[in-house]
């Protein structure tokens, strides 16, 4: 990566989440920043209908500037309801951002979301277009040092919350407009160029891990000999399968049982402590194992399947079941049998859906005997490590290219970089 000169002098500009800045930038609080700063006076009691004035919500703000309003349900309320909170009102060039809960995601209103409104967890920057270009003013904002510093004036409650005036206490560095705008217009190009290769690395994530369910899904229904004899399974999801495979009730094979919730906690930094697995893995400890050994984990409420192999002493926590296995099972088979295991299929239809034990220990699966369950397993630990590999490596190259993102957007907005070159080098090319 290019690294691009510095601005030929520096001052200190007297905060420490700023540092230094060009020789001719201000300091400013963000109060001198805007025209506009305004929330609802109360939320509750606003009725939605199904067509009228678009209501943006935090869930909407995507942290890099942007307001999603395609891949989030919108709501709606009444122009009557919305003409009671004109100053919510939306218009191109505010910025809408997060003051309470999760603090600090912010986005830039356009046309396509001008004249919405927003709900009580938000507030309405409207930036002095004569002092702050939107996009620089926007970039400032989605800037981890900047959201650090909202955490660090924020009210420590149950709810963390910034108040405005703590808000607009907050300094920010402020660079003439016209240099302002060349910092945002190089910035955002840059932007989309990483934002581009880090969406190109993440669709071959998926379509890595799309192979990886396919050589799965693959290898255990139906063997490793291309050659083999097949027969129908019967049952759908399995299709055909080799013809000395017998068709079995999972109970032959395997004992679901119950989590429980631990009695006793201990420190995470304990290393003779045992590991308590959840759906996302080990997340406590506790002074003894539910069961040592060998064991498929899944989720059993709320969290469905998602099953965790285990082999060492554990516990395992009430939403979760582990499995005991007879002496004609290999679990690490069944470990990649249950990951294309249709859990779906055995889902309750409620609020918190959850699974009965018994159910999946009834039902019918393809079961080769031991010995090729053990090959079966042993392929796939060899093809799926492989893979994960590769999928690792992706995952620290788009860590790499976010934390660049992020440095470059940081040391542009605050004058780390001087970008002038770069905007003479654009107007030549338009």
């Amino acid at each position: 990566m290019v690294k691009l000169k510095s601005y030929p002098k520096y001052k200190d500009s007297g905060v420490e989440w700023i540092g230094d800045i060009p020789e001719g930038w201000d300091v400013l609080k963000l109060k001198y920043f805007f025209d506009i700063v305004y929330r609802y006076p109360t939320y509750y009691g606003i009725t939605y209908v199904n067509e009228g004035i678009r209501e943006i919500r935090g869930e909407m703000l995507k942290g890099n500037g942007s307001i999603d309003i395609k891949n989030v349900p919108s709501r709606f309320i009444s122009e009557k309801t919305s003409n009671k909170f004109p100053l919510t009102k939306l218009k191109i060039g505010d910025i809408v951002m997060s003051v309470r809960g999760t603090l600090g995601k912010i986005g830039l209103v356009n046309s396509e979301i001008e004249g919405s409104n927003i709900t009580a967890n938000l507030l309405r920057l409207s930036p002095d277009i004569n002092k702050v270009d939107s996009n620089y003013l926007s970039l400032i904002m989605e800037n981890q040092k900047f959201i650090d510093e909202l955490d660090n004036q924020s009210d420590k409650t149950t709810i963390k919350t910034i108040t405005v005036p703590r808000l607009l206490n907050i300094f920010g560095p402020l660079p003439t407009i016209s240099e302002q705008r060349i910092l945002s217009k190089y910035t955002l190009n840059k932007r989309r160029e990483i934002d581009s290769l880090i969406s190109d690395k993440e669709r071959l994530i998926e379509l890595l891990e799309e192979k990886r369910q396919a050589v799965i899904t693959e290898t255990v229904t139906k063997g490793l000999d291309p050659d083999v004899k097949m027969k129908d399974s019967g049952v759908e999801w399995i299709g055909e399968i080799p013809e000395h495979w017998e068709m079995a009730k999972l109970k032959r094979f395997i004992i679901v049982m119950n989590g429980k919730e631990i009695e006793v906690e201990k420190e995470l930094t304990d290393l003779d402590a045992v590991d308590v697995f959840g759906s996302g893995g080990v997340f406590k400890k506790t002074d003894k194992p539910i069961f040592k050994g060998e064991s498929v984990l899944f989720g059993r409420k709320g969290t469905i399947g998602k099953p965790i192999y285990v082999d060492q002493s554990f516990w395992t926590v009430d939403t979760m079941y582990y499995t005991k296995f007879h002496e004609k099972a290999f679990p690490k088979w069944f470990y990649y049998l249950f990951y294309i295991f249709p859990w779906a299929v055995y889902t309750t239809n409620t609020a918190l859906p959850s699974l009965v034990g018994t159910d999946i220990e009834n039902d019918l699966c393809a079961i080769p005997n031991y010995d090729e369950q053990r090959e079966i397993a042993s392929y796939l630990d060899e093809q799926t490590s492989q893979l994960d590999d590769v999928i690792l490596g992706i995952r620290k190259q788009i860590s790499k290219l976010k934390e660049y993102r992020e440095s470059l957007i940081y040391e542009a907005v605050t004058g780390k970089i001087y970008v002038r070159d770069y905007a003479s080098e654009m107007e030549e090319v338009n």
